[in-house]
């Protein structure tokens, strides 16, 4: 681990950060296992706040950490820029970023199909013309919000977008390979569902953004408006007569529907215990957390805090059964027995 630390180090020195985003600079960076981290040239047992691949805070310092357990990559260029998106995450925490997204109110989004549908074209067209992508998301937003979800396009898709002109600085031909596997999946209906979709499409409106000449940088921690609302700000565009895809829209929303029934019906199958509430959902992994029927299923970690204030913590699948009319309260907790 320490070989491995000592490899990203490097090429951490070597970027130049203040080109990617102004006032942006490295940030501490810890690699960690199911065992053990490393950090600041010492191992020791993995802190308990080490969960996933992000930032935390840790000995009073905003870090960048990463699990090799999930994702040892033998590519330390692409590693190296990995960590640098969870940098930017840092960065953006300490500099107060505001506009962070409710996930939870993002997963429960029901989504119609003519609206999905638009939202496919939506991902083409900004691989090609951002005019046009303009002017669809324009018309998607008569069929619903899209505040979130743009909310989610601006974090994650400026720190994806640090992530690939890093990698971009590291090795010209693994980011030109980098990009063209994001530009295909763009085109590929099927990836519309997804907490990454809102990652490909938040990196190329700050790319196609910066070919055409708009101004997107800004200061974070002083504007409040997504990239979205400020491409909006300096562009015009006529309403659009398209054919919509409807036929794939319902097609995609049939199998992530019944992906989710799959998934919670595999878990009802096995012997469960119910923990009664009420409880408020405090901690989550948003790419392994899903909503169906009033239910949030997560198959990795969930944190909940009980109404005395007392947080417990939850590895592997868990049922959350909600209260109607919040994203976050909690009835009852459905988990494996024994687990």
């Amino acid at each position: 681990m320490q070989t491995i630390w000592n490899e990203i180090n490097q090429r951490i020195q070597a970027i130049d950060f203040e080109s990617l985003w102004r006032s942006f600079h490295p940030y501490p960076f810890a690699l960690y296992t199911e065992k053990e981290a490393y950090f600041e040239g010492e191992t020791y047992p993995r802190p308990e706040g080490f969960i996933g691949c992000t930032t935390v805070q840790h000995e009073g310092q905003q870090i960048a950490i990463w699990n090799l357990d999930v994702a040892n990559l033998e590519d330390h260029d692409r590693l190296t820029a990995l960590l640098v998106h969870e940098m930017f995450h840092a960065h953006q925490i300490s500099r107060n970023e505001m506009r962070f997204p409710n996930d939870l109110i993002l997963l429960k989004a029901h989504h119609c199909v003519e609206a999905l549908a638009y939202k496919i074209l939506e991902r083409e067209a900004i691989t090609e013309d951002i005019h046009q992508f303009h002017a669809l998301r324009l018309q998607r937003k008569n069929l619903e919000s899209t505040e979130d979800e743009e909310y989610l396009e601006t974090v994650e898709g400026m720190a994806q977008t640090m992530e690939y002109k890093a990698l971009s600085q590291l090795n010209r031909e693994k980011s030109e390979e980098y990009f063209q596997e994001k530009m295909l999946a763009l085109k590929n209906p099927k990836n519309v569902y997804g907490r990454h979709n809102h990652y490909d499409v938040g990196m190329m409106i700050l790319l196609q953004g910066e070919k055409e000449g708009l101004f997107l940088s800004h200061t974070i921690g002083e504007e409040s408006r997504s990239i979205f609302e400020l491409l909006d700000g300096q562009m015009k565009s006529d309403t659009l007569s398209v054919d919509l895809p409807i036929e794939a829209a319902e097609h995609e929303y049939r199998k992530i529907q019944s992906k989710k029934e799959e998934a919670i019906g595999e878990f009802l199958n096995k012997e469960t215990v119910t923990i009664p509430g009420p409880f408020t959902i405090c901690g989550y992994d948003p790419m392994n957390l899903h909503y169906l029927n009033c239910q949030f299923f997560s198959s990795h970690f969930i944190a909940l805090m009980n109404e005395q204030g007392e947080i417990s913590s939850f590895m592997g699948p868990s049922l959350l059964k909600m209260n109607d009319d919040s994203a976050n309260q909690v009835v009852e907790i459905l988990r494996e027995k024994n687990a």
